[in-house]
């Protein structure tokens, strides 16, 4: 983005948050902590599949709410991680009501946000080439969070944990291709990770299942580690828990979308993390209420 392109769209984003910020007022926040507060190394906000668009009035109301609900707990929170399809269709309308919403309401930093199908405009090429949209999302990336990534993948390391975020390497709709360099990339991250001895989490948008070009690798570099846990969304499907094909049983946690099931709008994890476990507690931002629906790996 040019700086003049770039003061403009923050200043609308800006504009914009402030619209977002009026719409919680007077709501009650619950407050919440994590089970183990003395003893806990790692608590992550999961997200994903919001899905900010441009006439989607019903989301306008449930999107901030969901983050404005984090209040409750972020004494605690050491980060959010959105996994994917932040929009409908990439539009910049829709990138700067979602950013819009990040930076003005939501009360967690840092914030890290992975790339889904809708994200690089769903293979429409109506909305623009893979390349046009790519780089109009790392655009954005890099001018509200400040991260100078190239990629539409990347690592951060949180309280000595390793996050590794995977992308999109050709256009997509149902189905994920990834490039020999990007699983080259990933066995690096993975081995560098390793190296700690601590868990590791992958955040990919799509499931296993709906991984084309690369399968196998990819499938084989989740199962390398003992203690690496593969996190996914698209689907918008209930909290479900499932494993990488193999007979390690690396887990699959799959996450619901916020806004796309009727079932369970506002639904994400609060993923804990302890010395010998990893605990998903299904939380209703929405409501601002634990389900019930939790899920405890013990460590290897």
């Amino acid at each position: 983005m040019t700086s003049i392109l770039l003061f403009f769209k923050k200043a609308i984003s800006i504009f914009f948050g402030i619209f977002f910020m009026m719409i919680p007022i007077g709501q009650k926040v619950n407050k919440f902590e994590p089970l183990d507060k003395e003893n806990i190394k790692l608590n992550l906000t999961v997200m994903s599949d919001i899905h900010m668009e441009g006439n989607g009035f019903e989301k306008f109301e449930i999107i901030p709410k969901c983050f404005n609900s984090l209040n409750g707990g972020k004494k605690y929170i050491d980060a959010l991680v959105v996994d994917g399809d932040n929009s409908i269709c990439a539009q910049d309308i829709e990138n700067m009501f979602f950013y819009g919403v990040l930076n003005n309401v939501n009360p967690i930093r840092p914030y890290y946000i992975a790339t889904g199908n809708h994200d690089i405009g769903n293979n429409d090429e109506e909305f623009g080439t893979f390349d046009e949209l790519k780089e109009r999302h790392l655009g954005y990336v890099r001018s509200f969070t400040d991260k100078n990534i190239t990629e539409l993948y990347f690592s951060e390391v949180v309280n000595g944990y390793h996050l590794i975020f995977l992308g999109p390497d050709t256009p997509e709709c149902h189905v994920r291709n990834f490039s020999e360099k990007q699983l080259d990339w990933f066995e690096a991250e993975l081995d560098k990770a390793a190296e700690s001895g601590l868990p590791i989490f992958v955040f990919n948008h799509h499931p296993c299942g709906n991984i084309g070009e690369g399968y196998d690798r990819f499938i084989s570099l989740l199962n390398k580690y003992d203690n690496t846990f593969l996190i996914v969304g698209h689907a918008h499907y209930v909290p479900y828990f499932d494993t990488v094909p193999g007979e390690k049983k690396t887990p699959e946690i799959w996450t619901p979308s916020l806004t796309g099931n009727d079932e369970t709008i506002g639904y994400g994890y609060q993923m804990e993390v302890y010395e010998n476990s990893v605990i998903f507690r299904t939380y209703d931002y929405y409501t601002g209420t634990f389900t019930g629906t939790d899920m405890t790996y013990t460590l290897k």
